[in-house]
């Protein structure tokens, strides 16, 4: 399903959205708010210099970068436009917004991150991995959601 959301990225091609573009908003700005998480997980795994943990945190975030970009281009928003981090009150207005199958996604995705936040800074290399390929099943469980309502 990734590869399919990367095929209609590359393809530059009108899409047909099925749900309104304020939920896809909504999306972005959760998935933005968990990067800053996922950033700050970055650089407490680079003062530790885990070397094992770079290639999956790369790979993830790459992965989760291309989902945000996707939705960006839909969305038509600006590239340069700063993006704060949610309050856990906003998160969870909009999380009540959102379906429950995306609703669920979104809440795992944020409790994985925040684990690996708090992991990164005390805990062993295997388990960081184990929570970032946890983090990079929920990165293609979204794209398959965007595959099925954005065509």
């Amino acid at each position: 399903m990734f590869k399919n959301i990367l095929a209609r990225f590359r393809n530059k091609r009108t899409v047909d959205i099925m749900v309104s573009k304020d939920m896809l908003r909504d999306i972005y700005k959760l998935l933005q708010s968990v990067r800053l998480d996922l950033v700050e997980s970055f650089y407490r795994i680079k003062d530790r210099k885990l070397r094992e943990a770079y290639d999956p945190f790369a790979f993830m975030l790459l992965k989760y970068d291309k989902i945000i970009q996707f939705l960006r281009r839909i969305l038509d928003e600006d590239l340069y436009t700063k993006h704060q981090k949610l309050s856990p009150q906003e998160v969870e207005e909009i999380i009540l917004k959102l379906p429950l199958d995306v609703a669920s996604t979104i809440r795992n995705l944020i409790q994985a991150s925040k684990l690996l936040k708090e992991f990164s800074s005390s805990t062993s290399t295997p388990y960081i991995i184990s929570i970032i390929k946890s983090i990079n099943d929920i990165a293609d469980d979204i794209a398959k959601y965007l595959d099925k309502i954005v065509n």
